[in-house]
């Protein structure tokens, strides 16, 4: 009795409130967090919406065995996914503009009910600056905005923040501490 699941609280599933209450040990325990625990809002929209915009960055260059250096790495590419929901079949064209310049725009035919296109952005390492751990540098972030405009009625938009980053495991003796500092570009 009493008893839930490992997955039912926690900082990751679902996170605790901020009230307490004594149970019968005397324990301070906290009350979990059952329902909606953010705001909630109601949308007006006209037959088309932009549920939910899926950005996924592909690092181009080669594969890295040191740090990227600024402005001297490969290209990226944003693979923008975006999730559509409209009450009709509808013709619309889609434009993903990047607030470094970059921008793409193509013409998709959507049914009614839940649709999803994909449509690519190459980013140029010219155009960028990389996002780096707290601590090892700045975190940069690019706004990639979202902009469908149906055949008839009003553009819908949305915007998402990206940044870029490529990751790589490079392998080594981590025993010597001078490899060590060069493999964490510590000098």
């Amino acid at each position: 009795d009493g008893r839930f699941m490992a997955c039912s609280g926690g900082w990751d599933w679902a996170p605790f409130a901020n009230t307490h209450f004594n149970d019968t040990t005397g324990d301070n325990l906290h009350y979990m967090s059952k329902g909606i625990w953010k705001d909630v809002y109601l949308l007006k929209h006209s037959g088309l919406v932009v549920e939910h915009v899926v950005p996924q960055i592909l690092y181009l260059g080669e594969h890295p065995t040191a740090p990227l250096a600024p402005h001297k790495h490969g290209d990226f590419e944003v693979a923008t996914r975006v999730h559509v929901r409209t009450n009709k079949a509808l013709q619309a064209t889609l434009r993903v503009t990047g607030s470094w310049g970059g921008h793409n725009t193509s013409t998709f035919s959507f049914r009614a009910g839940n649709s999803s296109v994909t449509i690519p952005l190459r980013v140029p390492a010219s155009e960028i600056s990389l996002w780096w751990p707290n601590g090892i540098g700045h975190q940069p972030l690019y706004s990639l905005n979202i902009s469908l405009q149906p055949e008839e009625g009003a553009t819908v938009t949305a915007t998402r923040r990206v940044g870029f980053r490529h990751f790589a495991l490079v392998t080594g003796d981590d025993t010597n501490a001078t490899y060590v500092k060069e493999a964490a570009g510590a000098e």
